[in-house]
């Protein structure tokens, strides 16, 4: 019951003397007006006018409903979460945590935050697609927590994978090496026995790879949000980026 009086009580102070509330206040009038002239109609005027009326009234709704829904999408132009890349440099060989930092852009704590890789572009070779992940993939709090919070206006980091670079001689040239890096992913115990490795993608050196970051949080909107992922350079001079497409 407390938590269903506060919903209320944030509700009235987020439309209370803004726009939304403007909004609401007009479509109740605009809707009580045309219920009544509808009634008036109804009582005096032959069957084909009526129907005229009804479906003008249908095409009004709709063009209503539509502008509401664009009005409302308008609001929602700056989500509650952004999604940022944690870019670092990669001078050595050893793994390296590769990670991505969920701001909370509201006044409110977030609970029970779920952050998932929902799509995932690599260079992973098609007979090796078995390698890779189911997706959605929920990631880690790179601080374990059963149920991570985050408190207004801060910010958790989440693991997106480890990674370990590689080079290869790429023939015939054996004098010309090919940088790449394999990144392996945190998944459950069934999923990381099925293959001999765990789960692996492969990203090539100073190419782009596009990814799909969700996060969810209770009584919180769902933010989505697609990032460009690369690495630069070459060896001692590699670096991870991941930064939010335009």
């Amino acid at each position: 019951m407390v938590n269903v009086s506060k919903f209320f009580r944030d509700q009235w102070h987020d439309i209370k003397g803004n726009a939304k509330w403007d909004l609401i206040k007009w479509v109740v009038i605009g809707i009580s007006a045309g219920i009544a002239a509808i009634v008036r109609i109804f009582a005096h005027a032959p069957w084909w006018l009526v129907l005229v009326v009804f479906l003008a009234g249908l095409v009004c709704v709709a063009l209503l409903f539509w502008l509401i829904l664009k009005f409302i999408r308008s609001l929602n132009s700056h989500p509650d979460f952004e999604i940022e890349g944690i870019s670092q440099n990669m001078p050595s060989f050893p793994r390296y945590f590769c990670q991505i930092r969920v701001h909370n852009r509201t006044p409110n704590t977030a609970d029970n935050v779920r952050v998932e890789l929902t799509e995932m572009e690599s260079s992973t070779e098609e007979g090796e697609r078995y390698l890779l992940p189911k997706l959605p993939l929920v990631l880690s709090p790179a601080e374990a927590s059963d149920k991570p919070s985050i408190n207004p206006s801060g910010n958790l980091a989440f693991n997106l994978f480890n990674v370990t670079k590689q080079q290869v001689a790429h023939a015939p040239n054996l004098h010309v090496l090919i940088h790449y890096v394999s990144a392996k992913f945190a998944v459950g115990a069934d999923e990381e026995k099925s293959t001999l490795f765990g789960k692996l993608a492969l990203f090539y050196n100073n190419r782009n790879y596009r990814l799909k970051i969700k996060v969810t949080a209770r009584d919180f909107s769902p933010t989505e949000s697609e990032l460009n992922l690369n690495f630069t350079g070459e060896g001692s001079r590699c670096r991870f980026t991941l930064m939010g497409l335009l």
